[in-house]
């Protein structure tokens, strides 16, 4: 009898540990991800997952999240972008796709603070590209400004700079003002209103957001608009590093040097330029050296965090302007007051940011960012010295959502 009944003591256990080993063999396996553009971080929506038989597994959603059942190797695409073959294996994947040049992409924005599509913005958007800004002069960027329909920029020497958007700050005598600007979360506008955005490196940058008339109010109160600065994103997986150099008239000369390092969900971008220049005119003499600090830490499926860090130590001879007659007959003369003082800028400037990011759901989030900036400046000039010396932190956080949708779900 107690054998008979281990016997079948003994099936039952076979028959249980079978059965495990069955389903846990066959479990599937959910893995999670995100999809961003390669260059900027901007999440990607409608990208499509297919597999090995090219059925679609899964399309990303608006903010470029994923879900697929089982691991494997994949191919990910989407129109504008050039196609990626990966092994998923691990939950919680950054995948990047790089864009395809020889092929017209959607343009997304996050004007909104939340990935959009051009088109469907409901506000003015100027956007200047990477490939904008390559072809563009990269000693400054009143270039490609100017060729944004309603905006201009004066520059009476490499620091000396005012910018305008419909008009609006046309009568600002000196300066940038009525006109907002943010290095990706990081304010650049000061507490009197005063905007500089010259001082940054322009490789250092991907693209420019331009947000013109009262759909810029969701950054605060600018009368002409506001204007977005997206830093370059290290690529994941990947490490570089890269110099450029070069050379123009008047005693040009300009140096870039650009390391790059990244892991499976951390990167990190440090450039360090110099740029050195006699000048057109007398009193002209320039000199700048900036260094700019980009990591981004993809900490979790709905967590990451963004620091970053710019420099700037100038030394900039200031020539002035000059009367018609002093146009006429010597050009490349400074104004006589200015030349005998020979007045000049020396300024030491630095901003530090971290910005984190919390999604609650699809369409809600919360972003909170840290900063602080400082600038020491001493400039004299033919009727004063102007020293300054100023020193300013901020805390910010915020719930961004699509209301309507969340309400839906």
């Amino acid at each position: 009898m107690k054998t008979y009944k281990s016997l079948i003591f003994n099936k039952i256990t076979i028959i249980v540990i079978l059965f495990f080993s069955y389903t846990s063999g066959n479990a599937q396996q959910i893995i999670t991800g995100r999809i961003l553009e390669k260059e900027n971080g901007t999440a990607l929506q409608f990208v499509t997952i297919t597999d090995h038989e090219n059925k679609i597994v899964s399309t990303s959603n608006h903010l470029g999240y994923f879900k697929i059942s089982n691991s494997g190797v994949y191919r990910v695409s989407k129109t504008g972008y050039q196609t990626k073959t990966v092994d998923l294996k691990s939950d919680n994947v950054i995948i990047q796709l790089e864009l395809n040049p020889d092929r017209l992409n959607e343009v997304i924005v996050n004007a909104y603070q939340l990935p959009l599509e051009l088109k469907k913005a409901n506000t003015t958007i100027d956007i200047i590209s990477s490939k904008d800004l390559e072809r563009s002069n990269t000693t400054s960027p009143i270039q490609v400004l100017n060729h944004v329909p309603g905006v201009f920029m004066q520059s009476g020497a490499l620091n000396t700079n005012k910018i305008s958007i419909r008009g609006i700050g046309s009568r600002n005598l000196y300066g940038t003002s009525k006109i907002r600007a943010y290095f990706q979360d990081i304010p650049l506008t000061s507490g009197n209103g005063e905007t500089t955005i010259e001082d940054f490196e322009i490789s250092a940058l991907s693209r420019f957001e331009i947000i013109k008339g009262a759909g810029s109010s969701i950054y605060g109160a600018g009368l002409g608009g506001t204007i977005h600065l997206t830093p370059e994103h290290a690529y994941l997986n990947q490490t570089s590093a890269e110099t450029d150099i070069a050379i123009g008239s008047f005693g040009l000369v300009k140096s870039v040097l650009n390391l790059n390092h990244g892991t499976d969900k951390n990167s990190y971008k440090l450039i360090y330029s110099n740029t050195e220049s006699d000048g057109y005119r007398d009193n002209n003499a320039y000199n700048r050296q900036t260094f700019t600090i980009n990591t981004n830490h993809y900490l979790s499926n709905k967590d990451d965090l963004s620091i970053i860090a710019s420099y700037v130590d100038l030394n900039a001879f200031i020539p002035s302007s000059l009367n018609e007659d002093a146009y006429n007959n010597n050009p490349k003369s400074a104004a006589f007051t200015w030349a005998q003082a020979q007045g000049y800028e020396d300024a030491q400037r630095g901003i530090f940011g971290a910005s984190w990011n919390h999604q609650y759901h699809d369409n809600l989030k919360q972003t909170t960012s840290i900063f602080t900036s400082l600038k020491k400046a001493y400039e004299p000039r033919p009727f004063d010295i102007l020293t300054e010396n100023t020193w300013a932190f901020g805390v910010r956080s915020r719930f961004l959502g699509r209301w309507k949708n969340l309400i839906t779900h």
